[in-house]
């Protein structure tokens, strides 16, 4: 299902009408089981329109408060949705389930999933050959070339990839070679910026690193040095890299430079987006570690930061001390853990995926107590979690060799398969699996509120 975009000053449509008063009666006419969804797509724009101050999805961007493009995009995704099921009577693509048997002796590498549509990666021989997957089993098959994990992106509903061929790396967009027809040195860093491809490659005989968006340079066309970090910040991409060889890393928007410290640092850990603007971690040359949100420094310490991320429109990062990790949320010290793999909101509030000591399980600690299994949760090496709704899902199992469990933290359990690749929440009720399985790729939907629950798989 393609992404439709709108620009903020545009107004989101839709037909039919799902807002008008004969709702109702439309949906009576539509089979039970799509029921669900559908309601829940509707109350999650009625919710956002709610909050903006609207109340009708068509005057999002032009009455009430200010939406931002990413709202807008996120409401006309839930809008094909409704208009899918108006018009197919069925839930959409990206609720159904599939399998794809993949060829003996391939080894799977990655799986990504965005708004319905998924592309997965195998290598096979001796690490020479490439086959990229979609879920209705479509296969591009590069039989002198390997993929690396990381090397896999979805970019406006379309498969983007780099094949490593053993002396030069091809970057594909929608199974067609993209940038220099005799490829580069090395690419990577492949990412979505509103629909646009944007990678960095560096170019045979040369040492610098260029920016590409679309396959046409982006930025200095000359390029950089160690270009570490990419991230897209609203029309903007942010990236840290050096001008020359022995330079600094320094930190720029578009354009322009980022942060109050004109001599640059050391090294930049990590990026993330909070309240719309850019924050990052980064390291100076007398190893200080700093906090940086929209080029101001507001954290400074002797010891290693790590973890950057926005929780309820905080910054939230981790602290590593000798004593173990601290994670703050804003300036509040949330506790200290042996290992913290994850922080997530939940309807219910903030879940921590931690170790308690060295060695130990994972747990899911939840206002200072460990809810879920009282014995916490196997490594192989971690476990995946989501939040969906105000539910905990955890997929776990004790060894590699070692089935995968799914399960939620009050206890249900709702699948089990040989290796998990990628569990993901769809909405507040229901969450998706993408497995190996007796050979084959598989995706399969579950629902919370009707649990155990397994979608059709499409034939």
């Amino acid at each position: 299902m393609r992404e439709t975009r709108h620009h903020e000053s545009a107004p989101v449509s839709i037909a039919p009408d799902a807002f008008a008063m004969e709702y109702s009666k439309v949906r009576n006419r539509l089979p039970e089981q799509v029921h669900k969804p559908l309601d829940i797509f509707r109350d999650e724009v009625l919710e956002i329109c709610a909050a903006h101050g609207v109340d009708h999805p068509t005057k999002l961007g032009r009455e009430g408060k200010h939406a931002s493009t990413k709202t807008l995009e996120h409401v006309a995704r839930l809008l094909e949705n409704i208009a899918y099921i108006f018009e197919h009577k069925e839930i959409p693509p990206g609720y159904k389930d599939w399998e794809v048997e993949i060829p003996k002796g391939d080894k799977f590498m990655e799986v990504v999933e965005k708004d319905g549509r998924v592309f997965f990666s195998t290598n096979y021989g001796v690490h020479t050959g490439t086959r990229i997957f979609d879920s209705s089993g479509h296969c591009e098959d590069y039989p002198n070339g390997s993929i690396a994990h990381r090397d896999l992106e979805i970019v406006d509903g379309k498969s983007a990839y780099i094949i490593n061929d053993p002396e030069v790396n091809f970057v594909f967009f929608d199974g067609e070679k993209i940038g220099s027809p005799e490829g580069y040195k090395i690419a990577s860093h492949l990412l979505d910026m509103n629909g646009e491809l944007v990678y960095i490659a560096t170019n045979h005989g040369s040492d610098r690193t260029i920016i590409y968006k679309n396959g046409q340079p982006y930025g200095s066309t000359e390029g950089y040095y160690e270009i570490s970090r990419l991230l897209p910040v609203g029309d903007e991409l942010a990236f840290a890299a050096k001008k020359e060889i022995n330079s600094p890393v320094h930190v720029y928007l578009g354009d322009h430079l980022v942060s109050e410290n004109e001599d640059g640092y050391q090294e930049v850990i990590e990026m993330a987006v909070v309240n719309g603007t850019l924050a990052f971690l980064a390291r100076e040359d007398l190893g200080y570690s700093l906090l940086v949100h929209n080029g101001i420094h507001q954290e400074v310490s002797m010891f290693e930061f790590c973890g950057l991320q926005e929780i309820d429109g905080q910054l939230s990062w981790i602290e590593q001390r000798d004593s173990g990790q601290r994670l703050f949320i804003g300036k509040e010290l949330q506790g200290v853990y042996a290992n913290i793999h994850k922080v997530l909101k939940t309807k219910a509030g903030i879940v921590i995926v931690a170790i308690l000591e060295i060695l130990g399980n994972w747990f899911l600690i939840q206002k200072n107590e460990i809810i879920g299994n009282t014995e916490g949760y196997e490594r192989i090496p971690k476990p995946q979690v989501v939040s969906v709704g105000s539910e905990i899902i955890i997929a776990s199992g004790k060894s590699p060799d070692m089935p995968w469990v799914i399960e939620s933290a009050s206890g249900t359990h709702f699948y089990s398969c040989e290796k998990c690749h990628l569990l993901k929440a769809v909405d507040d009720t229901h969450f998706i699996v993408i497995a190996e399985e007796d050979g084959k790729v598989v995706q399969r939907t579950f629902d919370i509120e009707h649990s155990p629950y397994q979608g059709e798989v499409n034939t």
